[in-house]
């Protein structure tokens, strides 16, 4: 009895394993996953000044550097946590454009400026993207 319900988990296990080797098109990618996760870290991104404010370089372009930026507030963020989510998302995204073949232009997008921006006088402020010259599609 117990040689065939160690035989029914092992594979379970396998076709567990093997369903999770593709990912449906309707399903979310790994590298997704991980930017969700990166975005959750960040979360409001609150601010009392600009100096709290960073940009973070997120994904991978096939030719190099990174897919966009996102502004993120060290207030409230862990940034060795960030640091660590953004290096393993850049590593999937690249996994999954060599696995897809995916190609780009190769152009290397300037880094924004990241600043407090505040709704009202003495309100809370928010970590915002300042675009540079053509860079608004980098920004997300």
């Amino acid at each position: 009895m117990k040689r065939r319900a160690r035989r029914f988990l092992l594979g379970a296990l396998l076709l567990t394993g093997a369903a999770c080797a593709q990912t449906p098109p309707n399903m979310p990618n790994a590298s997704d996953a991980i930017l969700s996760r990166i975005r959750l870290l960040i979360g409001d991104a609150a601010c009392t000044s600009a100096s709290q404010c960073q940009v973070l370089p997120v994904g991978a372009r096939p030719c190099g550097g990174p897919d966009s930026f996102l502004a993120w507030s060290t207030q409230r963020t862990d940034a060795a946590a960030l640091m660590a989510l953004a290096k393993a998302h850049a590593v999937q995204r690249q996994r999954e454009d060599d696995k897809s073949g995916r190609q780009s232009t190769c152009e290397v997008l300037p880094t924004p400026l990241a600043s407090c921006l505040f709704a009202e006088a003495g309100q809370a402020g928010r970590c915002t993207l300042q675009a540079t010259t053509g860079n608004a599609a980098a920004i997300r």
